[in-house]
């Protein structure tokens, strides 16, 4: 292959890569706002979740299911925000201390160790 061939053919790669980064980001769609919660199970055996720092969202439809479990509960449709807590009925009794609870949201999976509450 010649010097002209090789050039032309880092031309086209360096071209490629500027469209395929400019495609990224004209396609990309935003990602859901943070959600940063915590699970908790209170001395009744009832389960909650906490909305912490930086947490805020209005009409935030989720569902839920414990480790082991196949099928998702919910879903729940809350404003969850800072200090905002949201009762998780169908774990009351079922969850304790160091089990985990998986939360499902727009395209986000995500798991959480279930926190023992004391007052």
């Amino acid at each position: 292959m010649g010097q002209g061939a090789t050039e032309y053919l880092l031309i086209l790669a360096a071209i490629l890569v500027v469209v395929a980064v400019a495609v990224y980001y004209v396609t990309k769609v935003p990602g859901a706002p943070t959600i940063v919660v915590k699970v908790w199970v209170k001395p009744d055996n009832t389960v909650w979740i906490r909305g912490e720092t930086g947490c805020t969202k209005t009409n935030w439809v989720f569902y839920y299911m414990k480790a082991g479990e196949t099928a998702w509960h919910g879903p729940v449709t809350h404003d969850i925000g800072p200090g905002q807590w949201i009762q998780l009925p169908d774990l009351t009794g079922q969850v304790a201390p160091g089990d985990v609870v998986t939360l499902k949201w727009d395209t986000i999976v995500e798991n959480y160790i279930v926190n023992r509450y004391t007052a």
